[in-house]
């Protein structure tokens, strides 16, 4: 076993990527089997129980192979503000700016 780009051990004998719960399949950027998590028709992309990170790797992380988390709200990012307090002081900042 060998670590690989999400820090998930790769079985050397299979290329598959081990997230404890399931295998994921990065040739084919799926998992190998289908997510004991049921989807939501709230959010289609969550109905595609074999989809990693409901098809968006960039922004959704998946520790457990269970459920998308957005990674913004991953534990590394804590106590930082986030993009959109950022936007909205700024903002703010603008608006006051024009008053005075």
């Amino acid at each position: 076993m060998r670590q690989k780009f999400t820090d998930k051990e790769r079985d050397v004998e299979t290329g598959l990527d081990y997230f404890v719960a399931r295998y994921y399949a990065s040739v084919q950027g799926r998992f190998t089997s289908a997510d004991s998590v049921s989807g939501s028709m709230l959010n289609p992309q969550t109905l595609n129980l074999y989809a990693y990170v409901n098809n968006n790797p960039l922004r959704l992380i998946d520790p457990t192979g269970h459920e998308a988390k957005d990674s913004r709200n991953d534990v590394s990012t804590a106590g930082k503000p986030s993009n959109s307090a950022i936007r909205r002081a700024e903002w703010e900042a603008q608006a006051y700016a024009v008053i005075e």
